[in-house]
Formats: structure tokens, sequence, C-alpha cells
């Protein structure tokens, strides 16, 4: 679908040993260990724009794909690790449990020059792995002991727009992604600050 990025996370070690409270036993604590983001388009439909229809049109897009968050392959979220991922790829992604649109979705749009373009919805996803540690009375006094590790998945904000092939793209974008599908041939590489801005055409 695109490029992906890895990243790993700049934290802490796991905190094992780390002290803890009577109170605070069965508490656990995640550690973020890698980020991997991915643009992912999930609503996509394409479509010719003739000179006899330069006006605002109602576009259906149908759903191509989904991501939603996830802790160890269950749907679910962790706050405290997803705002570490946010601190770690640098852009907000959801830290509560959700999910993209699984619905086929119409919008309003209008062009202003004939092609061939594609209405695209879409996010980056970001996966990884974190480890935990759980406070366990142990030797006398609880402590945080490590319990292993798991995997997450969740997401960037909700994309939306336009792309015709003409339009010249960083690889790593939501909108490269749907310029891949929508069938065109790979352009020659852009600086992000020269990338085309989404919207009306």
């Amino acid at each position: 679908m695109g490029a992906a990025s890895s990243a790993s996370a700049a934290g802490p070690a796991p905190d094992e040993g780390k002290p803890c409270s009577f109170e605070e036993v069965g508490d656990q604590l995640y550690t973020l260990e890698s980020a991997r983001v991915s643009p992912i388009v999930t609503h996509f439909t394409s479509f010719y724009v003739t000179t006899g229809t330069l006006s605002e049109n109602t576009y259906r897009l149908n759903v191509v794909d989904r991501v939603g968050t996830t802790i160890n392959g269950n749907s679910g979220a962790s706050e405290t690790l997803f705002e570490q991922v946010t601190r770690t790829v640098g852009f907000s992604v959801r830290t509560d449990e959700s999910t993209t649109n699984t619905e086929d979705l119409t919008v309003k749009w209008r062009f202003n020059n004939p092609g061939y373009y594609g209405l695209y919805k879409g996010t980056r996803r970001v996966t990884g792995t974190f480890s935990h540690a759980v406070c366990t009375p142990a030797w006398g006094y609880p402590r945080y002991v490590r319990r292993g590790s798991g995997t997450y998945t969740t997401f960037g904000h909700i994309e939306e727009g336009t792309v015709g092939c003409s339009d010249v793209l960083p690889p790593k974008s939501v909108r490269r992604a749907a310029q891949v599908m929508l069938g065109c041939p790979s352009p020659a590489p852009v600086p992000a600050g020269k990338a085309a801005k989404p919207g009306s055409r």
C-alpha cells in the first residue's frame, strides 16, 4: 500500500526492579520497544472527470482496508503505551479503543479540471512491540517484575482528499498510497515541502 518507516523508542529500559507500593500491586507499566509507521488507504474510488461534469458531484468511496487499536492482537488500548508511541513517531495517535469506519462512504467534491482522479480516506498505521512489568509483592516488598513483551497497533488522524497521476508526492504519505491504487507510475522523488496539497481541483 505504501512505504513504511521504523523507529526505536527512546524511552527508559523496562522497569525491572522498580519499587512500588502495596496499593499498586497488580498495576502494569508499559515500555515501548519499537514503532513502524505505514500509510494505509481505508476508502477509495477512482473515476474520470470530463469537461461536462465540472461541478459538485456525489461520489461513493468503497472500503478497501481497515485499522483498529489492538494489544497483543486483540481489540484494546493503553493510554500510557500509546502516549509513548506519539512521542516516538512524532504525531498524535489514538489512545482509546477505536477503529476506522468500516462502511462505504459518500462524499461531495468539486473538480475544476478534467482528468483521471482518485478520492480517498486513510491514515498512518503504527505497529510495534512493547515490554511490560507488573507490581508484584516479592522478597518482602512490592516491586515491578517484568512479565514479558507484546505487540500493538494504533493509528493517526484520518486524512481525506483527491489524488491524480500528475501529483508528485512524498513516498511515505497516505496520498502516495492512494496514487498507487490509482495505477499511476512512480514519480520522481520530491522533498515533503514541495508536495502537491490535497483539496478541490
